[in-house]
């Protein structure tokens, strides 16, 4: 329902699998997403909050990062940043979900930059940047036109 961008249904279906398991981090990071396309960003922070603290995953902590950014907290989207800094020093950290980060901060050229570098890694993230939500505010850029494009995505 949310990459359908029917946010309400989503909405709607994530609070029923919460019923069922209420320890679901993922579920609360993508209620956040949804209320976040609804610009109902105090719903969208809890949810994120909730997610984080249930899951450490970097997918959660960059998503979140991104809620964030697009919440007006800079400052709780960097510290998710940096956490994901400190993680790379530990295991791998996909460039993709930097990126997804640095796009919540509306920061065209970072978000460009670790998309090319997740490009370059051959990041398995990179399947659905085209259908991407987050990635709306890039479409008009040249250079994300270029990265789909190189990536062989149909017109």
């Amino acid at each position: 329902m949310y990459y359908a961008r029917r946010y309400d249904e989503s909405i709607a279906q994530l609070k029923e699998t919460l019923e069922l398991t209420p320890d679901y981090g993922s579920a609360y990071m993508e209620l956040a997403w949804n209320y976040a396309q609804k610009r109902m960003y105090p719903e969208a922070v809890a949810e994120c909050q909730r997610a984080v603290s249930l899951a450490s995953e970097q997918f959660v902590l960059a998503s979140c990062g991104d809620v964030y950014g697009l919440a007006g907290r800079r400052q709780d989207a960097l510290a998710l940043l940096d956490r994901l800094k400190k993680m790379s020093g530990q295991r791998y950290v996909d460039p993709y979900n930097v990126a997804w980060l640095y796009d919540g901060l509306g920061d065209n050229n970072r978000t460009m930059e670790w998309l090319e570098r997740a490009y370059r890694e051959r990041s398995a993230s990179l399947y659905g940047l085209k259908i991407e939500i987050w990635s709306d505010r890039l479409r008009t850029d040249p250079r994300f036109q270029d990265l789909l494009r190189r990536m062989k995505f149909p017109p």
